[in-house]
Formats: C-alpha cells, structure tokens, sequence
C-alpha cells in the first residue's frame, strides 16, 4: 500500500496500467482499481486548467482583464485563427 501511495503521489495523472508497471505490480488492473478506491484515491477525470490561475497576483490581473474588456469596442479587434491547431494534446 505504501508503495502505490507514493507512485499517486508522484505521477497523480497515471492509468491503472501506468500504476502497475511503475510499480511492478503482478495484478489485474480491477484489483488495482479496488486497492487505490481503498486507500481513498479517486480515478476521476481531472478540470485542467493552468494551475497559476489560482495565484492572488493572477486572480488580479484576470480581474482587471475581465473590466478592460467590458469597454473595448469589438470593431478594433484583431482575431488569430490557430491554424487548426488542437487544444486536446494534453494528457487528460
């Protein structure tokens, strides 16, 4: 149990099979599944989002961000198009 704890620790965002290799586990990913539920870990989908979103000096900006943007005029805007670039290459 204390090696599975520090592994979630460590690498929060592996899949049950990134467990049992990192760990060197000889079971079936269920029983993996059940030992991790017992210990208290969940194996929920995650909100992503920049995690300095969450800092005061960050929460300010966006603040003022957010009234700045009230007074713009839409027709001065400039849009980029991101080249169909995809926003789902992070690991979910």
């Amino acid at each position: 149990d204390e090696q599975l704890c520090e592994f979630i620790t460590q690498h929060p965002d592996a899949t049950l099979k990134e467990i049992r290799e990192g760990c060197q586990l000889p079971v079936s990913l269920t029983a993996i599944s059940h030992a991790l539920r017992r210990l208290g870990f969940t194996r929920k989908k995650k909100v992503t989002h920049a995690t300095e979103r969450d800092r005061p000096d960050v929460q300010a900006r966006r603040r003022n961000w957010q009234r700045r943007k009230r007074k713009m005029d839409a027709n001065h805007l400039v849009f980029v198009d991101e080249n169909a670039l995809s926003t789902q290459l992070q690991r979910t």
